[in-house]
């Protein structure tokens, strides 16, 4: 189960199936809908043993001009809630008329300066290229 629009967010999660568990995030695209006051929620549920993942969370240019910097904010804000023990699912997607990688070098340089370099990711709506993940 992925909960990143924080209207679904539930109060508990109960364990499914062994190796199987929750991811909890804001999609970029619902930024603009993301009250301060759920920022503790979301630490709360990334503190349950049954989430195994922070997100999707990410940037993504599909969505409007406007949103890009708020979009930027929120992930750096919500990336001081990861934790080593929890892979991190970044969702990096360029314009629609992009195939450039711009958004994943973004996506990559404020991960570098705001998690630790051993931190595990999952690339989820990646756009960019070979090198940027490599690198």
């Amino acid at each position: 189960m992925v909960y990143c629009d924080q209207e679904s967010y539930p109060t508990s999660i109960r364990r499914q199936k062994k190796g199987f568990g929750a991811a909890v995030g804001i999609h970029p695209k619902k930024v603009q809908f993301f009250p301060q006051s759920k920022f503790e929620e979301l630490g709360n549920l990334l503190r349950l043993n049954t989430v195994v993942a922070l997100g999707e969370i990410g940037l993504n240019r599909c969505a409007p001009e406007s949103t890009w910097k708020l979009q930027e904010e929120i992930l750096i804000k919500v990336l001081q809630l990861s934790m080593p023990i929890r892979q991190v699912i970044l969702h990096m997607r360029d314009a629609a008329d992009q195939h450039c990688g711009e958004v994943g070098a973004r996506c990559l340089q404020i991960m570098r300066a705001n998690v630790a370099p051993t931190q595990r990711i999952h690339l989820h709506c990646f756009t960019g290229t070979v090198e940027q993940v490599v690198s």
